[in-house]
């Protein structure tokens, strides 16, 4: 019994805190090995728990042990904010004294009356039978109290079931939480009295189904409070600020399990409030002027003109020089803290810092997440275009790759998360759309068929030249970098590929479009921004939070090659008269 106690306990130590995976692998063998010989010890000494005190406490345990079973975990997410700060002995003293309680008052209060409605079945005490009998005759007295005509009552309680429900489904989408959670008791309450009213009550099946949603309804306020404590206290500063293949010692399921964190932050805090629908519905969306959004401890702001960063007149002043940066997420940045800044914002610092000009430069983040190739060029067309540009840099690709890769076209839509009425039921049917599409996507893992030029890249890299020549301002075609290429070792592509799928496909379909853009360039005799030199397969550099999002170090990078290649053009400028500082 002490050997199998140590080797367990010495197994979930290494599992928990050293990380061992060796140990994480065995630790369901260890403890069930714990197990078995506790039981058998147990079994041996059964003389010892047939006393009268401990008979009536194995009595109790094994009253409440199916509702430990079921609360256990919730409780431990519950009471980890409140306690992480506490000696690990005393955390588990807490954490087992309320749960014991809890599961205690919720066995005695509500799962206990609950079987004893069940059918009395020849052999069965005496108590349950009186039990459901009471309880029949309750609903009884309550309708005859109430002065409930079965009619009447049936068809008031029904339609105010009926209109609950309705309010119940459109404040949850709104999102109204407030109503929701009013109109869910009123759902919840309105059934159990049609149920009275109609005689049904009595009924154990449709009996515990009106209770257990009584208590839900009246529960989900207090824990949707909770939970979002906790998740305000978890989301208030990452741990890390890049998970690479070396933070997470080659794990990915350790990386995946980080990454889906990040994206759901994202999700819920910086687009939210951020985004308008697009009037002539060409974009996805516009990003709302004079907006701000919130991502961990970063701010994000949305100026006057829809773009990220502070604000600025539509005339350009005297000697203004406009820059203008098309992209994605990777241009708008993934900032999680203050004093982090998006790359193009960093190149606006290094041409303020290293040249001396006459007249003035603005960089301007024109980057949208989500955005493809196509919907930049929109956006260029009827937004940036009349704000007058002087030079525009693309960096983009990672969105259109379907261009490349047809198949990628009919890979399934990852699962967006959005505010409701109840985050705990959000989040619930949240992480089921995700399962669903991890089991979809296992489709996509195969090797791509065929890689081929995309005419389509060729002629939306065309028109931001053509537009260019039109319109007076400097093209800049840059590729797009990963943290890992097609020569990186397999077990790091691997690693990042159980997140990004499929990788086999996304990194030769990336190449290819960076072939296209440097065709383009050339043909065209437009300035070509090659980053793969700098940033492309440097997966051990922490550059990257994930596949394609830079961290601090990774924006700097790629402003210091973004600078290189744009400081000739502005001194050469004769209206801006630059030199180096």
């Amino acid at each position: 019994m002490l050997l199998t106690s140590a080797l367990a306990f010495w197994v979930g130590w290494a599992a928990t805190f050293d990380n061992d995976r060796l140990a994480q692998h065995l630790y369901p063998f260890t403890s069930g090995l714990f197990g078995a010989v506790l039981i058998g010890v147990l079994m041996l000494h059964r003389d010892v728990f047939q006393a009268r005190r401990a008979a009536s406490l194995c009595y109790f345990g094994g009253k409440v042990s199916y509702t430990i079973y079921l609360f256990h975990t919730i409780v431990i997410l519950l009471l980890r904010p409140y306690l992480s700060s506490l000696p690990m002995l005393l955390q588990l003293a807490v954490f087992t004294a309320v749960l014991v309680a809890f599961c205690a008052a919720f066995f005695y209060g509500f799962e206990a009356p609950i079987l004893a409605m069940r059918p009395a079945y020849r052999g069965v005490v005496e108590t349950r039978r009186k039990a459901s009998g009471n309880l029949a005759a309750l609903s009884d007295a309550l309708r005859q109290s109430w002065k409930f005509d079965n009619r009447a009552g049936a068809i008031a309680s029904g339609l105010a079931t009926l209109g609950a429900g309705a309010l119940v489904n459109w404040s949850y989408h709104a999102p109204y939480p407030l109503v929701f959670y009013i109109a869910l008791i009123v759902a919840a309450v309105a059934l159990c009295l049609f149920l009275i009213a109609t005689r049904m009550f009595r009924y154990g099946g449709l009996r515990t189904i009106a209770l257990v949603m009584l208590v839900f309804a009246i529960t989900l306020p207090a824990a949707d409070f909770i939970y979002a404590r906790i998740i305000n206290a978890e989301v208030s500063k990452p741990k890390l600020e890049a998970y690479s293949f070396r933070d997470a010692k080659g794990d990915p399921a350790a990386f995946q399990a980080w990454w889906a964190f990040f994206a759901q932050q994202w999700m819920r805090g910086a687009r939210f409030g951020l985004e308008l629908p697009d009037p002539e519905g060409k974009l996805p969306f516009l990003q709302k002027p004079d907006s701000r959004g919130r991502f961990f401890e970063a701010d994000i702001r949305i100026n006057n003109r829809g773009f990220r960063g502070p604000d600025f007149p539509v005339e350009k002043a005297d000697g203004e020089f406009r820059v203008f940066v098309l992209g994605d997420s990777a241009t708008f940045g993934t900032l999680t803290s203050p004093e982090q800044r998006a790359w193009p914002d960093v190149l606006q610092r290094l041409v303020e810092k290293r040249l001396n000009c006459r007249g003035f430069v603005r960089v301007v983040n024109a980057g949208t997440v989500t955005y493809s190739l196509a919907h930049s060029v929109e956006r260029l067309r009827r937004f940036i275009v009349p704000l007058k540009p002087d030079m525009v840099i693309t960096y983009q690709g990672f969105n259109n790759l379907t261009l490349i890769d047809p198949e990628i076209a009919l890979m399934p839509t990852p699962p967006d998360w959005r505010p409701r009425g109840s985050m705990l039921i959000a989040e619930a049917f949240y992480r089921t759309r995700l399962l669903s599409y991890g089991k979809r996507m296992q489709a996509f893992q195969k090797p791509a068929a065929s890689i081929k030029y995309s005419d389509t890249y060729d002629r939306l890299y065309g028109e931001i030249v053509d537009m260019g020549a039109a319109n007076g301002f400097i093209p800049v075609l840059g590729t797009m970098s990963l943290v890992v290429d097609e020569q990186s070792p397999q077990e790091v592509i691997d690693f990042y590929g159980r997140t990004f799928v499929p990788i086999n496909r996304i990194l030769p379909a990336l190449a290819e479009h960076n072939r296209i853009v440097e065709r383009v360039a050339h043909r065209t005799s437009s300035v070509f921004l090659d980053t793969q030199p700098a940033l492309s397969g440097r997966w051990n550099d922490d550059d990257f939070i994930d596949i394609i999002h830079f961290t601090q170090k990774g924006s700097n990078v790629l402003a210091q090659t973004a600078y290189e290649k744009i400081a000739p053009l502005l001194q050469a400028n004769p209206a801006l008269q630059c030199a180096p500082q």
